[in-house]
């Protein structure tokens, strides 16, 4: 992987995200079917919002798999389900960057959210909060 955009995208497993792509599009057309107005700058805040939600995630996961060892355990792993993005067992993060990253991305996330909300309501904000607490209690 030769720039550092390139390899937080792998780490942060794009081919996983595609599901949340698909859940926040259905989700706005799920809206609309039922009346609502698009709103498009609300609508592209919330698909980037959850995609960075659950890179996030993904991120964390690998960092806490990385701390307690199970992926460097995992050598029969069955890629990609397995065995997380191998970032840190490959020598590309450390755990400390995907650490800061995930902080990072959950202060952007959170600002992101919380503008949300004010624009939308507190509804919008139960709903987000689902993502992210699935996510890291799963």
């Amino acid at each position: 992987m030769s720039s550092a955009a390139a390899r937080w995208i792998a780490a942060a497993r794009p081919g996983f995200l595609v599901v949340t792509l698909v859940a926040a599009v259905v989700g706005i057309a799920s809206s609309l079917a039922c009346g609502a107005t698009l709103r498009w700058p609300e609508a592209l805040a919330t698909v980037v919002l959850a995609l960075l939600t659950h890179a996030a995630v993904n991120l964390h996961n690998d960092w806490g798999d990385a701390l307690i060892g199970s992926d460097a355990l995992n050598t029969d792993r069955v890629a990609p389900f397995t065995g997380g993005s191998r970032v840190v067992q490959d020598g590309i993060f450390t755990p400390v960057q995907l650490r800061d990253a995930v902080q990072l991305l959950g202060m952007v996330v959170i600002g992101g959210g919380v503008l949300l909300v004010a624009r939308s309501g507190l509804g919008l904000g139960l709903v987000g909060l689902a993502g992210p607490v699935a996510g890291l209690c799963g």
